[in-house]
This record gives structure tokens, sequence and C-alpha cells, in this order.
């Protein structure tokens, strides 16, 4: 379509050739490092455009539950709170066998508790401790729990 050409900065002529779709996607490991590298020199966008892709591409690799606990992490970061739990909570039901899911949890809780959503944030990391009970991750959920028991 001419307008997709325009966009791409080239010129539709009639009768020519549609212009060449992009390249294949890159290469696994490059495309989860590329966008690893852009979250630890905090260009969040960057890096959830990065994963994202990754698990377009490759949904079913072993980083594939990594590259959605990342994307968590990024939303995390720019203090995106909702879309973080969003993102965090995906880990688990995407991947509910992954060894992030304790992880995701504890961040998803976290997320919800800057969102003020305290009932939802308790049980968030009350799950951790029913169903990942000897991970470090339910260490800090008991921790948390206990300090938000406090008066």
């Amino acid at each position: 379509p001419a307008q997709d050409a325009s966009a791409a900065g080239a010129t539709a002529t009639p009768g020519a050739a549609p212009a060449a779709p992009a390249g294949p996607a890159p290469a696994p490991r490059e495309l989860y490092s590329q966008a690893y590298a852009d979250y630890a020199r905090a260009n969040f966008d960057l890096a959830i455009q990065g994963f994202t892709e990754y698990i377009r591409n490759y949904p079913g690799t072993d980083f594939t539950d990594n590259a959605q606990y990342w994307i968590g992490e990024c939303y995390y970061s720019q203090r995106r709170f909702s879309d973080a739990a969003e993102a965090f909570a995906r880990v688990e039901t995407s991947f509910p066998a992954s060894p992030k899911v304790p992880a995701a949890l504890l961040k998803k809780g976290l997320s919800l508790a800057e969102l003020k959503r305290m009932p939802e944030a308790q049980a968030a990391l009350q799950r951790i401790l029913e169903k990942h009970g000897q991970s470090e991750e339910a260490t800090k959920a008991r921790e948390r729990l206990d300090r938000w028991k406090q008066p």
C-alpha cells in the first residue's frame, strides 16, 4: 500500500513491486539480550518493546517467561504499577510452572500495595506462602505481611 511505503520514507510507484517485508526477527538470544541490556540502561520503553517482540516471535522458548517477568520490572521501574501488576500476573497465568512465578507474585503484591489495593496485595503475597513456601520470596512475603499487620 502507498500509505505504508510513504510511512517508511519511500514513494509508491503505481505498478511497482511492494516493498520487501521487514527482515526476519533477530535470533532469540540476541533479541532477549538486547532487551535486557535496554532494561539495564533504564531504557524501559525499548526493553518492553524488545521483550514483547521476543514473546511474540519465540513464545515457547526457555526465556519467554523471563521476558514476561522483565516487562513487569520495566513497568515497576517506571512506577506504572497497574501495568506492572498485570504483567507480573501474566507470568503466573501464562507460565504456571515457571521458576519466575514466586518473584512475579512478590512484585505483583508490591505493585498492588503501591496502588493502595491492600487486600489484593496481601492475597498475592499469601499465595507465595501457600504455593512457594520454601522460596526466598516466601521469606520476603512473610516479612512484608508482618509489617503490614503492624499498626
